[in-house]
């Protein structure tokens, strides 16, 4: 990747004997970035978007985006796709049914000729309803159940509550690297998930980080190492939320202000850096 670095380069000591490593990124807006993707390697990509989230995970051969972010936001999201040139998608999942969330599914479809669609189990029926016309295979994932969905990449899917609107939580494990999407958050919710938790990697904050319910018992328990907030229009995070995890001794990004995060990882450590485009 060709990057001018800005930042210096630190390590710090990790579960799992990893070694984390981040930089600071500014691309030429002429250029476009190649993630330099081994076999063994895997790439998570957290997009700064202007509202709403979207996350590329991406193998040599693999392309999966969790989240499609909301309408208005379509224009920076395919701007970033180009420049990691990424001209297929496998599969989309999407964690929840709101615009934030998966405003840009049909467009994204469409270019992008993806193939799967993922959803809650208890939103299948309204996404065969919404993408009946795409020719795309629609499955629904339920609370508890596992996936492969690529190799080296295990899902689990996380208990849920019952709610008008279905939710998707996953604890994504590539080679003992964990990343929780968490996309509802309560102190309820949290008892539910520790038994299949392990040590988290890496979180993403649910709910862009608006609610304070997120309890700092849970993050003493899943410790994890970096925490992600993608940014909704027109919002700010919780004080509180930010507070606790600074307590926590969690390096906390927020897209909005740090850019489209990139997490790249092998086996044995992982690499994160920051990179900002000019929209």
């Amino acid at each position: 990747m060709r990057t001018i670095l800005l930042g210096c380069i630190c390590l710090f000591s990790l579960p799992f004997m990893l070694a984390f490593e981040a930089i600071e990124s500014e691309p030429n807006e002429q250029a476009e970035l190649n993630l330099q993707l081994k076999d063994e390697e895997i790439a998570f990509l957290f997009f700064d978007i202007p509202n709403g989230e979207a996350t590329l995970i991406k193998t040599t051969e693999h392309s999966i985006l969790v989240g499609t972010g909301s309408n208005d936001s379509i224009q920076a999201l395919q701007k970033r796709l180009t420049k990691f040139h990424i001209n297929h998608i496998d599969t989309i999942i999407l964690p929840r049914f709101e615009d934030e969330y998966a405003g840009n599914t049909h467009a994204l479809i469409e270019r992008f000729h993806v193939r799967n669609v993922i959803v809650p189990a208890e939103g299948k029926e309204m996404a065969l309803k919404e993408f009946d016309k795409e020719g795309v295979e629609i499955s629904g994932w339920e609370e508890g159940g596992h996936d492969n969905l690529i190799p080296n990449l295990l899902v689990e899917v996380l208990p849920g509550i019952q709610t008008l609107t279905p939710n998707l939580s996953m604890d994504i494990n590539f080679k003992g690297h964990h990343v929780l999407i968490a996309s509802e958050a309560n102190e309820h919710l949290e008892k539910k998930w520790l038994p299949s938790l392990n040590k988290i990697n890496v979180l993403k904050v649910a709910e862009f980080g608006l609610s304070k319910e997120m309890s700092q018992s849970f993050l003493d328990i899943i410790d994890p190492q970096v925490a992600i907030l993608f940014a909704k229009e027109n919002s700010q995070p919780n004080p509180q939320i930010l507070e606790r995890m600074q307590e926590t001794w969690i390096d906390t990004y927020q897209t909005r202000q740090n850019g489209t995060i990139l997490i790249k990882a092998n086996a044995n450590d992982y690499k994160l850096i920051t990179i900002h485009f000019k929209d």
